[in-house]
């Protein structure tokens, strides 16, 4: 058995320990620069989302500069809240509260009505109505303020002006007979144009006037609809304003959208003789916002009896000496703010060229009604007999 020598043998496990740790380091050393990179493709990957998201807020504050809300009180028009109320911005299908008013008020309501082949063709939400097909004008205006149907809206226009263009102008002859300054319609559905454009306070001034008709009143608070054509084919037609379940003063009146719109609504609520009328343009929260509006207005504003329907208000003799006795056959109620202070009064203005002999219910005048100087509103003053 030879010998061993150790000194050898120290030097060889000297270096294989050494050549392991060289190794042991190597590998350590390209743990640490696969480590360095993944962390440099993390941070990049960091500061790309990090990016992304500022860009999206960004774009979110770009939106939120061309978004518009009002809220006003529907007697005086007074404004109790908004933002950006004069800016000109798409309003999408609450254009279709102006075609629906000019529909109401033309006085045809009960007439049927032929759908034009183009009507049908019109992109878009739609009633599915079919060329040829013959429905009644009131129910094509239900179909196009609960089912937005823009092929609705074409027949309308189609029927009342002969064509969208004709239409059009009948919208904007509107326009300028209510004095607004904001607004321009170059269609009766709403599909985005960059020359159809409203405000939010000239759409609510539209509003409140549509809102005083009647039967546009009702329908605009319809929430569903049953209709029969010329051939008595049934249509039904669901509401899609929300809010009219979900809020119970509301009364309508119209949602709208289009890409370049956003989310639009205009909506209204009654409460203890309080109408309020809400609009937002371009609102993604559009029914939450719409509802705490509703609800300032409501919580800002009371309504107070002033002259009671069939209260003697006044006594004149005609010019044949009969004697007249002056009442208004609705009540009058004023609405207030809550915490300002009003001077209520009135004047009349009797008409110069009555008849000799004055019959029951025959209009004789008119009531001013005068916060101190300011006029808020006339009444028709009617001749009672007792």
């Amino acid at each position: 058995m030879g010998r061993i020598n150790r000194s050898e043998y120290t030097c060889s496990k000297r270096q294989e320990k050494a050549k392991m740790i060289k190794v042991i380091l190597v590998l350590a050393l390209l743990s640490c620069l696969l480590t360095a990179l993944n962390i440099g493709s993390m941070s990049k990957s960091m500061d790309s989302v990090s990016l992304n998201n500022i860009n999206d807020n960004l774009i979110s504050t770009v939106s939120s500069n061309s978004s518009s809300s009002i809220v006003i009180e529907s007697t005086t028009g007074a404004v109790i809240d908004g933002v950006n109320i004069d800016a000109r911005l798409p309003m999408a299908s609450t254009t279709k509260i102006m075609t629906a008013y000019l529909a109401v008020e033309s006085g045809k309501l009960d007439n049927y009505v032929k759908t034009p082949e183009y009507a049908t063709k019109v992109e878009g939400s739609s009633i599915y109505l079919k060329s040829g097909e013959q429905v009644k004008l009131i129910d094509l205006v239900y179909g196009l303020m609960l089912r937005s149907g823009n092929d609705s809206a074409v027949t309308i226009a189609d029927y009342l002006a002969g064509s969208i263009e004709g239409f059009a102008v009948m919208m904007n002859d509107k326009v300028t007979e209510l004095g607004l300054t904001n607004t321009n319609f170059v269609n009766p559905h709403g599909l985005h144009d960059d020359n159809h454009y409203t405000s939010a306070s000239d759409l609510a001034i539209i509003t409140k006037h549509a809102l005083d008709n009647n039967i546009f009143r009702d329908i605009s608070a319809t929430k569903s609809h049953r209709c029969t054509n010329s051939d008595g084919d049934v249509k039904v037609f669901i509401n899609k304003n929300k809010l009219l379940k979900a809020y119970p003063d509301c009364i309508g009146v119209k949602t709208g959208y289009t890409k370049a719109a956003g989310r639009c609504l205009v909506s209204a609520s009654e409460r203890d003789g309080v109408r309020a009328i809400c609009v937002v343009l371009n609102h993604p929260d559009m029914w939450q916002d719409s509802k705490c509006y509703l609800e300032k207005a409501q919580d800002s504003c009371k309504s107070i009896n002033y002259l009671k329907k069939n209260d003697i208000i006044d006594q004149v003799k005609s010019k044949s000496g009969q004697i007249l006795n002056a009442v208004v056959l609705d009540d009058i109620n004023i609405v207030m703010f809550k915490n300002k202070s009003y001077n209520i009064n009135y004047s009349i203005e009797y008409d110069e060229n009555m008849d000799e002999i004055v019959e029951n219910n025959e209009i004789i005048g008119r009531i001013l009604i005068f916060n101190g100087k300011h006029l808020l509103f006339v009444r028709n003053i009617y001749n009672m007999n007792i």
